[in-house]
């Protein structure tokens, strides 16, 4: 998985100058990796690319009250990370969340 993880990072638009690369990978309670790439350039806001579902999303940073976040623009997902744990969830309309990996822990 951590070749689809960085295959999309060639997806990314080309940074101003040398980005880093931070690959890391959780688990989730049920069992269940997460990778995350963590791609950030200079003082530009970062993005997490994450692999869910049979899927590669590459999310934006957002601000967060306490760690860091990335969030689909609109009812998308949303991820958050706090020291080595972290939280996947799905904004739904209302500014409800559907939880939908929790319990992860950094691996490694």
């Amino acid at each position: 998985m951590r070749l689809g993880v960085i295959a999309v990072l060639a997806l990314l638009p080309a940074p101003a100058s040398a980005a880093e690369v931070l690959l890391l990978e959780f688990l989730c309670r049920g069992d269940q990796r997460l990778p995350v790439a963590h791609v950030l350039d200079g003082d530009a806001p970062g993005h997490a690319v994450i692999w869910y579902d049979g899927a590669m999303q590459v999310l934006p940073e957002i601000t967060a009250v306490s760690g860091i976040a990335y969030a689909e623009p609109g009812y998308g997902l949303i991820w958050r990370e706090k020291g080595v744990e972290g939280h996947l969830a799905r904004a739904l309309p209302g500014g409800a969340e559907e939880d939908l990996l929790f319990d992860c822990r950094l691996v490694g």
